[in-house]
This record gives structure tokens, C-alpha cells and sequence, in this order.
């Protein structure tokens, strides 16, 4: 295999890399957090029962950790697309780079 195509193979496989360890981490990531928004109701209220689910204890702690969640599970989410695009164009690159070659 000459240079050319060695690069070309590394182009994809970095794509490959992009999309399936680093696009899907923040996936999890994304995952993980919106899962942790569905329980933080519980983490932040009271044993007494003053109404329908208790009374927050931390309710400043409950309101910050809401607002840095809910900034964290967009920036995963955004993050993910942005490296799904990058991974994208470096296909798109090595598709030229075929073409240019007149291997495709």
C-alpha cells in the first residue's frame, strides 16, 4: 500500500474513532446527566412531609445543580454533533482525495 492510500485509510479511521469512542463517550455522558436530573428531585428534599413530595432542604444547591446539568447535557449533546460533523468531513476528505487520485 502506497502513502497515499495509508493516508487516506488513516482519515477514515479517525472518522470511525470520532463517531463510534468520542461522539458516543459524550452520548453517555448526555445520558447520564439526564438521568441524573430525573432522580434530583429526591436528593434534595426532606424527610418531612410539608406537602405532595416533601420540602427541599437545598433549594439554592437544587436550583444551581439544575441550571450546571441541564448547561452540561446541551453541551454534550452539541459536542456530539459537532464531532459527528467533523467526522463527516474527514470522510467527505478522503472521498476527494480518492477522486483526485482516480481511485473512486
Amino acid at each position: 500500500m502506497d502513502g497515499f492510500a495509508v493516508e487516506v485509510t488513516n482519515l477514515v479511521e479517525a472518522a470511525k474513532t470520532l463517531e463510534s469512542h468520542v461522539a458516543g463517550s459524550l452520548d453517555s455522558v448526555h445520558g447520564w446527566i439526564s438521568g441524573a436530573l430525573e432522580k434530583e428531585n429526591e436528593a434534595f428534599l426532606s424527610g418531612d412531609d410539608h406537602g405532595p413530595g416533601g420540602r427541599y432542604l437545598f433549594d439554592q444547591v437544587g436550583t444551581e445543580f439544575r441550571i450546571t446539568a441541564e448547561f452540561m447535557k446541551r453541551l454534550a449533546a452539541d459536542n456530539s454533533e459537532t464531532v459527528r460533523l467533523a467526522a463527516g468531513a474527514l470522510r467527505e476528505i478522503a472521498q476527494r482525495y480518492r477522486e483526485a487520485d482516480g481511485q473512486a
